[in-house]
């Protein structure tokens, strides 16, 4: 375990998806995409902060096992912060949690935050996912005017608060289709898709759904 203090240094910049390896190295997924270190993509502050990892095959995506494998920790006073800035419009937001060193219920367990808010009360990994090495992960959508900023915090309650990744992806709202036909007379027809989901207003974002899944 190692201890580091870090400052963010990319807020001015809004992301549409970003993916980020708390703790670990950077690294490409096999769709593609690059999980970012944490204090490389400049999105994590913290006084306390400390990293952990494992080399062990642990129990979800093949892909995503340089992920899994490495977490991002923090001690007293808890003050892990990681903002990540967006742009305007609806986002799946995702948080990664794998427990490597306790192995019994009620050994680690801490409040996770967004926009302090609080979106899972206790998480306790080795509870939730029955056992250690394998990743329970929060899921929800979140609205965002142009240049918010989605703040994930963490409130200890036993232990360090950890995670081991995030990923933020934009919903992609299909584009408008019109078809137009001139001659004496002009028709348009306009066709929209929208997702179906119920929001609640916060300061700047708004938490609309959450979901929490375990890999097995």
């Amino acid at each position: 375990t190692s201890t580091s203090t870090s400052t963010l240094t990319s807020t001015s910049k809004p992301w549409n998806d970003i993916f980020i390896n708390c703790g670990g190295e950077t690294f490409v997924d096999d769709s593609g995409n690059t999980w970012m270190n944490d204090i490389e993509a400049g999105v994590v502050t913290g006084s306390n902060l400390g990293m952990y990892g494992v080399s062990d095959l642990l129990s979800g995506p093949a892909d995503l096992q340089l992920m899994l494998q490495s977490e991002r920790n923090t001690g007293s006073p808890f003050d892990m912060v990681y903002a990540i800035p967006l742009g305007s419009g609806e986002y799946n937001v995702s948080l990664y949690f794998v427990e490597v060193y306790k192995t019994s219920p009620n050994q680690r367990y801490f409040d996770v935050l967004i926009n302090d808010h609080v979106l899972k009360s206790r998480l306790d990994i080795v509870l939730e996912a029955q056992g250690k090495d394998t990743l329970v992960t929060l899921n929800m959508v979140i609205s965002s005017l142009q240049h918010d900023t989605v703040v994930i915090s963490f409130s200890g309650i036993k232990n360090r608060p950890l995670i081991n990744g995030i990923s933020v992806q934009k919903i992609q709202t299909p584009l408008t289709s019109k078809s137009t036909s001139t001659s004496t007379s002009t028709s348009t027809s306009t066709s929209i898709s929208t997702s179906t989901s119920t929001s609640t207003s916060t300061s700047t974002s708004t938490t609309t759904s959450t979901s929490t899944s375990t890999s097995t």
